[in-house]
């Protein structure tokens, strides 16, 4: 007699938001309750320690079916930090030398779970450990419609020769009738990053080494090359990786330093093996220069493939604020004194609690099909950031029912939304 799993999730790396069904079956004998141990870690190589033990009833088919999910979903977290140069930076605005640098592993961005299946006999003596495996998972989203188990596949870079996959965690296109370009247009001010996985110790053989950053004038020679390591580890967290993208940062020490070229055309980012085999799509980043009279806001937010993706809105960002304030009634008299009295100048309604909100009405009027699509994750992001023109970024919420589509001559697309700071303006 022994439990064994019949069926699981297709991917050993996948996202936590989605059903992630086992079924088990023993085909001597069915046991009163089927076992299901939970262990996680941050090491490749070990088990880890056990989070749950759950104890399922066998169904009408006399088989015990499991949904992972229900444990792990809302444990994981997306990334907003990472660990670099001896403390924490933001994840979109961070220069860290060479463009490749990993998660923060304060955060519980990667972790491998191992499911080991048991029994509970009638005498109840319990049979455990009868068969495992293991699942790498990160945070993200799949939907109903999609399926049971639908593959993520498209996000792990195993081959030399398959190379239509993205690999990048991001839910932009392919660039139209391409199977190797991801296109994206930022100016020089922007800042930005996109992840990806070094799974070559997450269950699968991953090929993905190394960043090849190339830099190219408007003929298409090319002005200067830069290589970021980012190899895989046996501690998971590491295998999490932020490139940088952005132009401001791509001119600093953390990719092109002193060889970068203020007449850059576009700039190209490439998943390599470490023989320098493309295994992913290339991020194709084109120079944006249209004048701007104002500041642009930049968007950063996070996506159902558990990553980040960007936009940028150039239209004037009215700004509006907002105050909310508590007040009482006092009494001017000065009842201490040999002869209570008030002044003229004395106030009467006070305010012992203030805090103001900011809000800025982002508009853009030349928005691609690819971007325009990209507004429903945005709105259904659960993290987002704004960068208004130069400043720092700031964490902000997309306002419900604030989003205005039209569309516009060329194929491109009027639109407008609202967000709001999440950090109250304290008076």
């Amino acid at each position: 007699m022994a439990v064994v799993f019949i069926s699981k999730p297709n991917d050993d790396v996948n996202v936590t938001g989605q059903p992630l069904v086992y079924t088990l079956y023993d085909s001597v004998s069915t046991p009163v309750r089927f076992i299901v141990q939970i262990e996680e870690t941050t090491n490749a190589f070990s088990t880890g320690t056990e989070v749950a033990k759950i104890y399922i009833s066998p169904n009408a088919s006399n088989r015990g079916v499991f949904d992972l999910s229900s444990f792990v979903d809302g444990r994981l977290e997306l990334p907003t930090t990472v660990s670099t140069q001896g403390g924490y930076r933001f994840i979109q605005g961070n220069s860290v030398q060479n463009g490749a640098v990993p998660a923060d592993p304060i955060q519980e961005t990667v972790r491998k779970y191992t499911l080991k299946v048991g029994r509970l006999n009638t005498d109840g003596t319990e049979d455990l450990n009868d068969a495992n495996t293991s699942i790498y998972l990160i945070p993200g989203v799949r939907q109903i419609s999609e399926g049971l188990h639908p593959s993520f596949a498209d996000f792990h870079m195993t081959s030399f020769s398959n190379v239509t996959k993205r690999g990048w965690l991001t839910v932009r296109n392919f660039a139209p009738g391409s199977t190797e370009y991801i296109d994206m247009h930022m100016a020089d001010d922007d800042q930005g990053a996109m992840c990806l996985l070094a799974a070559s110790n997450m269950g699968i053989t991953q090929y993905f080494y190394r960043l090849f950053y190339t830099l190219k004038d408007s003929s298409g020679s090319t002005l200067a090359t830069q290589t970021a390591i980012m190899s895989g580890s046996s501690t998971i967290t590491s295998n999490y990786k932020t490139g940088i993208i952005g132009p401001d940062q791509m001119s600093t020490n953390a990719v092109f330093g002193s060889n970068w070229d203020d007449d850059w055309h576009v700039c190209e980012v490439q998943p390599q093996s470490a023989w320098g085999a493309r295994v992913g799509a290339t991020l194709r980043i084109y120079k944006d220069c249209r004048p701007i009279k104002h500041k642009p806001v930049q968007i950063a937010f996070t996506n159902w493939a558990g990553g980040w993706d960007l936009l940028r809105f150039d239209g004037r960002a009215p700004k509006t604020i907002t105050k909310e304030a508590k007040t009482y009634q006092s009494n001017p008299l000065t009842y201490g004194g040999p002869s209570p009295t008030f002044q003229y100048w004395d106030e009467v309604t006070k305010t012992y609690h203030q805090t103001a909100t900011r809000k800025f009405r982002l508009n853009h009027n030349q928005f691609t099909a690819d971007e325009r699509d990209m507004l429903e994750y945005l709105m259904r992001a659960k993290i987002v950031y704004f960068r208004y023109g130069t400043d720092t970024w700031q964490p902000c919420k997309v306002d419900e029912n604030s989003l205005v589509i039209e569309p516009a001559a060329s194929k491109m697309f009027d639109v407008s939304l609202t967000i709001t700071q999440s950090q109250p303006v304290r008076c």
